[in-house]
C-alpha cells in the first residue's frame, strides 16, 4: 500500500502545472553593458551625440568640450538586435533605426 499525498502535496503539483505554460520575465537591474554604440547628431545639427544601447534600453548622451553629459535614457519593449544612425539626402541631423527582438 502507498501513502496517500497530503494536502500539500496536492498543492504543490497543481501550482507547478500551472506555472508550466505561462512565464514572467522581469529584471530587477538596469542592463550597464554596452552592446551597440553610435557618435551621431540626434539633436542638433551643431550637437555631436553619443548613443548607447544596453540590451533593453537606450541611453543619450551629448559631448562638448567640457564632457560627456547624460540627456535621457529609454526603455525598449525587446533587446536591441540592430542600432544603425542614418541620414536622409538633403538632412542635417541624423536619424535613429533600431530593430529589436524578443
Amino acid at each position: 500500500l502507498q501513502p496517500l499525498p497530503s494536502s500539500m502535496d496536492i498543492a504543490e503539483s497543481q501550482t507547478s502545472s500551472c506555472f508550466q505554460e505561462y512565464h514572467y520575465v522581469a529584471t530587477a537591474h538596469r542592463p550597464t553593458a554596452v552592446t551597440h554604440a553610435l557618435l551621431c547628431t540626434f539633436t542638433s545639427p551643431s550637437e555631436r551625440n553619443l548613443i548607447l544601447g544596453k540590451c533593453t534600453y537606450i541611453e543619450l548622451k551629448q559631448i562638448t568640450r567640457e564632457g560627456v553629459f547624460s540627456i535621457t535614457d529609454v526603455p525598449l519593449n525587446g533587446r536591441i538586435s540592430i542600432m544603425m544612425a542614418f541620414r536622409s539626402r538633403h538632412e542635417k541631423q541624423d536619424q535613429l533605426f533600431i530593430c529589436t527582438e524578443r
